[in-house]
């Protein structure tokens, strides 16, 4: 046996040495603080379950289950189980080992026979702050894995989001399709009887059946569109097609919210976002293991122990042997390493700065995708009312046509035109209203928008089933 027991005092010093402070990031310089949006927008609280504001009770309840059996959330979830393992493991390295023994020998040419059993424990002090580096470590790690789920999360609402509204996008323009066609047909019919009575010529006629056909060929698009998104959503779900489609059978309107009339600040959003938690996380992970490396250079104690019994024998054990019990001390310092250990604390120092960059770097990014969202939303919002006025003209100037048509001031090409430009317009708004919802959906992600993981009845995080 080579270590002994952990007495109750050296319990508390060294529980006390664990509980240090950690590291502080680093606070990257020339942050931004406000946003350069001109926008009607102002800071104040927003609802963690955004979403709510779309009043489609199809998407929460596709929301909600994604975030039951997804399976890249449930992933997450495992991870965070073995972070806090882990984590458990070295908390476990300040408490002695406890062991017990038993060993028989038989010579066959002597009959020098032996048995022993035992009770050794072994501890290593923390003097050198080797192991409360270690447990610093793991803490944080399991806080940057937490956060890295909660990230997962946010992407898993975002993804299913989008992908509702595109579907609702891709349904409504194959309603928007039929509806066109089947009055293209009618000017096609009615094109075919004028030239019939040689009021059309068959040039008139090509024209309307060549704009029935291009029209109807629009639906194959959407549909394959749709589908798509259906399969997405199916998948995000971890469930089927078939599924899919009996959840998306009620509800046919492009889901649209109330614009947004709440902005967190840059710092808020620095504050919420999780892979800026997770960041910071990582660098107070490194620098934990940055003083691990440091305690390598310092002295470190062993202590060992053992009590038992020896005989000459399995019976004579069982009769009693001799009692036998031992400590032992060994103290460790480094002597000659050849420049091991100081190379191993500059490889730290480098992986610490290194940290701070990277969170510096998330840090950044975060601010300048959530700037460019801002912008993107606001311009999206302006695109969709212009679209929406054209589409307006666009049927106004189309009716104007088919008067003017019948007053025979107008051709038919020119009738034509205004019809195919009402479609075009139509399906531009309807492309412009998905995407201001898409564009607000990724908004409340880059702020760092959700409410809590919902627990389950195994008492999870609802990222498991």
């Amino acid at each position: 046996m080579t270590r002994t027991l952990l007495l109750p005092f050296p319990i508390l010093a060294i529980l006390a040495g664990c509980a240090q402070t950690p590291a502080a990031v680093p606070t990257p310089s020339n942050l931004p603080a406000r946003w350069e949006a001109a926008s009607p927008v102002s800071t104040g609280e927003i609802p963690g379950a955004w979403w709510s504001s779309f009043d489609d009770p199809v998407l929460d309840g596709l929301i909600d289950s994604g975030q039951q059996h997804n399976v890249d959330l449930r992933i997450a979830a495992e991870r965070v189980i073995a972070s806090h393992a882990l984590r458990r493991a070295a908390t476990a390295g300040f408490f002695p080992e406890i062991r017990a023994e038993a060993g028989v020998t038989a010579a066959r040419r002597t009959a020098n026979d032996s048995a022993g059993i035992g009770l050794g424990a072994s501890w290593e002090p923390d003097i050198g702050g080797r192991l409360s580096a270690a447990v610093r470590a793991a803490r944080a790690d399991t806080g940057a894995t937490a956060a890295d789920a909660e990230a997962v999360r946010l992407l898993l609402i975002e993804e299913i989001t989008r992908a509702y509204i595109d579907y609702r996008l891709q349904r409504a323009l194959i309603a928007l399709t039929t509806r066109t066609v089947a009055a293209q047909e009618e000017t096609l019919r009615i094109t075919r009887d004028r030239f019939e009575f040689g009021m059309a010529s068959a040039l008139d006629v090509e024209r309307a059946a060549a704009l029935v056909s291009q029209t109807r060929s629009e639906q194959a698009v959407a549909s394959e569109a749709a589908d798509a998104d259906r399969f997405r959503l199916a998948y995000l779900l971890s469930t089927t097609p078939e599924n899919m489609t009996a959840r998306l059978a009620t509800g046919d309107a492009i889901p649209a919210a109330d614009p947004l009339v709440v902005l967190r600040s840059p710092a808020d959003v620095l504050a919420a976002r999780p892979d800026i938690r997770a960041a910071t996380a990582r660098y107070a992970a490194t620098a934990a293991r940055r003083d691990g490396a440091a305690g390598l250079r310092l002295p470190s104690l062993s202590l060992s122990g053992l009590v038992g019994l020896d005989a000459g024998g399995i019976g004579s054990l069982l009769d009693g042997g001799t009692t036998i019990a031992s400590v032992a001390a060994a103290l460790v310092l480094p002597a000659l390493d050849f420049g091991r250990r100081r190379a191993e604390l500059d490889a730290a120092d480098s992986q610490l700065r290194v940290a701070g960059l990277d969170y510096e770097r998330v840090v950044r990014s975060a601010l300048q995708e959530t700037q460019t969202g801002i912008v993107s939303y606001l311009q999206g919002q302006m695109r969709e009312r212009e679209l929406g006025r054209a589409a307006e003209a666009a049927r106004r100037a189309a009716a104007l046509s088919q008067l003017q048509y019948r007053e025979g001031t107008l051709s038919q090409l020119e009738v034509l035109d205004a019809a195919r430009t009402v479609y075009q317009a139509e399906r531009d708004h309807a492309r412009a209203l998905a995407d201001v919802s898409a564009r607000l959906v990724s908004l409340h992600r880059q702020m760092g928008v959700a409410p809590a993981a919902p627990v389950t009845a195994s008492g999870g995080s609802g990222t498991a089933q």
